[in-house]
């Protein structure tokens, strides 16, 4: 039986390219990279009450994002949205989440490289050195699902960049 989801990390061959890892074409390749820059910044402005000082997305604001979303709220959320709206509450912030994840791994580990699928929450981060294959919306919708709601994803993303740097 397939897994439901993707694990955390998946190792891949190493060393290859981005044109190796990320097969669109141009121009989609570059609507799934605005696609996922627009859900970091629609992050930034829907859960602006989130972020620090340095008004960054960054560990602190996952931590938060994190803990407001906890199983009542997620529950209530999944509740209350419809699921035929494509704009419904739970893929928004399932979808922002999962772009803020890898704007803020990517943020600590800037070597990797985003391979950009279509759609774009099919888009991953790639480390070249190890292999590896990290699908940040994977995490997001883990998030989501009784399966990682309580995963703490500052401390994942700490470790998944330390794992990345050894």
């Amino acid at each position: 039986m397939l897994p439901k989801v993707f694990p955390d990390m998946l190792t891949i061959k190493p060393g290859m390219s981005e044109s190796q890892i990320c097969v669109l074409p141009p121009e989609l390749r570059e609507r799934s990279a605005s696609a996922v820059a627009t859900m970091v910044e629609a992050a930034r402005t829907d859960w602006s009450s989130l972020l620090s000082d340095s008004g960054e997305i960054d560990l602190a604001w996952i931590d938060a994002f994190d803990r407001k979303h906890d199983q009542a709220y997620v529950t209530h959320l999944i509740e209350t949205s419809d699921s035929t709206d494509f704009s419904n509450d739970v893929l928004v912030s399932c979808c922002e989440f999962g772009a803020a994840i890898g704007h803020v791994l990517k943020g600590l580990r800037p070597e990797l490289i985003w391979a950009y699928d279509y759609p774009y929450w099919d888009s991953w981060l790639y480390a070249a050195d190890k292999g590896v294959m990290i699908h940040v919306f994977s995490w997001a919708f883990k998030k989501f699902s009784a399966y990682g709601i309580n995963d703490g994803y500052a401390a994942k993303l700490v470790a998944a960049a330390k794992f990345l740097g050894e």
